[in-house]
C-alpha cells in the first residue's frame, strides 16, 4: 500500500497517542480518578488531568503554533473524563472504558490530521480501504468467523444447553460468548498467516483444561462440541479466504 503520511508525520501521531497513555495510566494517581468520580465538575484534580492532558499534545506537536491543539485536547479531555465520572454507576466499567478512551484517541487523531493538513490524504487513505480488495475480503472473514458463526455455534448446541440448564448446572453464559468470540477471531488469525499447529495446542490446552473436573463432565463435552463446531467453521472460512486472497 502507498504511502499516505511521511514518517515525521507518523511520529507525531505516536507522540500524541504515547503521551495520552503516559498521562492516563503512569502520571494520573488513583486519588485523582477517585476524586473525579466522587466530585465531578467540581473535582479540581478532573481539571489539572485535563491541563496535563492538552499539555501533552502540543509538546507532542513541539511548535508554539500548536497552542489550539492545547485548549481542543484539554477541553474535550476534562468533557470526556467529567461525563464518564457520571456513567460509574449506570454504565458498565468495561463499556465506560472502552468509550473513554476510544473518544480521547479520536479527538487525538482529529487534532494530528488538522496539524499536518492531511484531510486530503486521510480521505485517499480511507477510499483505498475501502476499495482494496484483499482488506475488504479479510474484513469480511472476521466478521463471519466473529458473528453468524456465533450464532451458529449457539443454535447447534441448544438442545444439549438445555438439557444442562434443566439439570439445574449454570454457567456463565456472558462470558462464555465472548470466549467464543475471542477464539474465533484468534483461530481465523492463526489460519491466515499459515499456523495451524497453534489452533492444534489451543485445541488440546482448551480441552484438558474442561476436563480436568471429571463432576462437570456433562457441561465440558457440552463445551467441547461448542468449541469443535467454533473452530471447525472458523477454520473453514479463513482457509476459504486465504485462498481467495
Amino acid at each position: 500500500m502507498q504511502s499516505y503520511f511521511t514518517t515525521e508525520q507518523g511520529i507525531i501521531l505516536i507522540r500524541l497517542v504515547l503521551l495520552h497513555l503516559v498521562n492516563d495510566f503512569l502520571i494520573q494517581p488513583y486519588a485523582w480518578v477517585k476524586d473525579r468520580n466522587e466530585n465531578h465538575h467540581k473535582s479540581s484534580r478532573l481539571y489539572i488531568h485535563g491541563i496535563l492532558a492538552g499539555l501533552g499534545a502540543y509538546i507532542a506537536c513541539w511548535n508554539w503554533s500548536a497552542l489550539p491543539i492545547f485548549v481542543v485536547v484539554t477541553c474535550t479531555h476534562i468533557a470526556i473524563d467529567l461525563w464518564k465520572s457520571h456513567q460509574i454507576e449506570s454504565m458498565n466499567n468495561l463499556v465506560s472504558f472502552l468509550v473513554d478512551q476510544m473518544g480521547h484517541i479520536f479527538i487525538l487523531i482529529i487534532c494530528w490530521i488538522f496539524w499536518i493538513s492531511g484531510f486530503d490524504a486521510m480521505t485517499k487513505l480511507l477510499t483505498h480501504v475501502l476499495t482494496d480488495y484483499k482488506i475488504m475480503l479479510i474484513l469480511l472473514g472476521y466478521i463471519i468467523s466473529i458473528f453468524p458463526i456465533g450464532y451458529l455455534v449457539s443454535f447447534g448446541t441448544e438442545r444439549w444447553r438445555k438439557q444442562i440448564e434443566n439439570e439445574g448446572k449454570s454457567s456463565l453464559t456472558e462470558a462464555g460468548r465472548w470466549i467464543g468470540i475471542i477464539e474465533r477471531a484468534v483461530v481465523i488469525t492463526l489460519v491466515l498467516i499459515g499456523r495451524f499447529e497453534t489452533i492444534g495446542l489451543i485445541l488440546t490446552a482448551k480441552s484438558i483444561l474442561r476436563f480436568s473436573d471429571m463432576e462437570v463432565r456433562k457441561n465440558s463435552e457440552y463445551v467441547l462440541i461448542g468449541t469443535l463446531i467454533s473452530f471447525s467453521l472458523s477454520m473453514f472460512v479463513g482457509i476459504l479466504i486465504k485462498t481467495l486472497l
